[in-house]
């Protein structure tokens, strides 16, 4: 990424800054749009790896007449609704953490928690 240009005027700071195909322009007091864009693109590979990571466990949970549906990635914080025979099980809490969440943090460490979207 290379600075295109600054613009300083009374109480605005525009930044223009060239980032590999497109432009992108900043708002005021010099907030860019590259900064939105580039969170965005981590929680979208984000919720790829947990998604993927997710497929593995699923098997196991559907042996058992379950299966475990993502809701949401916010940060390190993964938001799953477990369905079937999961979703009444009186062990769910077990499976979510001891078995979800485990294997999600062992698969990717930026996995802070497991939570139930219920």
């Amino acid at each position: 990424m290379r600075l295109k240009r600054i613009f300083i005027e009374q109480g605005i700071i525009d930044v223009e800054k060239k980032c590999n195909f497109y432009i992108t322009r900043g708002d005021q007091f010099g907030k860019s749009r590259i900064h939105q864009y580039t969170i965005q693109k981590k929680e979208k590979i984000m919720k790829e790896k947990v998604q993927a990571a997710l497929n593995k466990v699923r098997p196991m949970l559907q042996a058992d007449g379950g299966d475990v549906e993502l809701v949401d990635v916010e940060g390190g914080i993964v938001k799953v609704r477990l369905q079937g025979a999961c979703a009444g099980c009186p062990m769910s809490q077990m499976t979510l953490k001891n078995g979800i969440e485990n294997f999600l943090k062992k698969e990717i460490p930026e996995v802070e928690s497991v939570i139930s979207a219920d």
